[in-house]
């Protein structure tokens, strides 16, 4: 790989946030919280939808008395409020070590970023303002508003797009097997943070946090 991109896609969760506690039992509280059933697979089959793939499962399959659209709004508002309270009690502090540097550097070089993530625009949005690190990128590409989930190429591709750039220059920041392996089927070249289990058979490179970048 280049020293350097010509673009980049960096996920949320995981990637640049230390926040994945935020997601934690969310599907099994709501669906606690609707008197519904837990299914014993719930976790397996929500790491393969995006929230508005999730929403309508809930809806059309469990008994959840809302159209897919509440269902999403309700959900998004338990996430919303778990992001600010992992942002006052814990601050700038869950920003990946060497994360604000790295960005920094890229947008010095000109390299246009953006934030390719399941979480929804608006709470994202909210969460990088907090953390001052919005300016960095020029958009936040959601698995909602893109209309697939992460496992699914077109999602990076659609993002690669937007940037203005081309797959084969562009790196895409991920923690998830499932998503550096949809990246790399886009033709990006794959950077896996945090060193999740399984990324060296889809990953291009691994990294502990973005100081090995510098």
């Amino acid at each position: 790989m280049e020293l350097t991109p010509k673009a980049a896609a960096f996920d949320l969760d995981g990637t640049l946030l230390w926040t994945m506690d935020v997601w934690s039992g969310v599907g099994e509280r709501y669906l606690v919280e609707q008197g519904v059933p837990v299914p014993g697979d719930l976790d397996r089959r929500l790491t393969a939808m995006s929230l508005e793939q999730s929403a309508a499962w809930f809806s059309r399959e469990l008994g959840v008395p809302y159209p897919p659209e509440e269902v999403l709004r309700q959900i998004d508002e338990i996430v919303a409020r778990r992001y600010r309270a992992a942002v006052r009690e814990r601050g700038r502090s869950v920003i990946l070590p060497g994360a604000e540097a790295y960005l920094q550097c890229l947008a010095e070089a000109g390299v246009p970023c953006c934030v390719a993530t399941a979480v929804e625009r608006a709470t994202a949005e909210a969460v990088l303002d907090e953390l001052g690190l919005h300016s960095y990128f020029a958009f936040v590409h959601s698995c909602t508003e893109a209309g697939c989930n992460k496992e699914v190429p077109d999602f990076y591709a659609s993002a690669v797009a937007r940037l203005g750039a081309v797959p084969e220059e562009t790196w895409v920041f991920e923690d998830a097997p499932h998503a550096l392996a949809a990246a790399r089927a886009a033709g990006c070249h794959t950077v896996a943070v945090t060193g999740s289990a399984g990324v060296d058979r889809v990953a291009d490179r691994a990294i502990v946090d973005y100081r090995e970048l510098l």
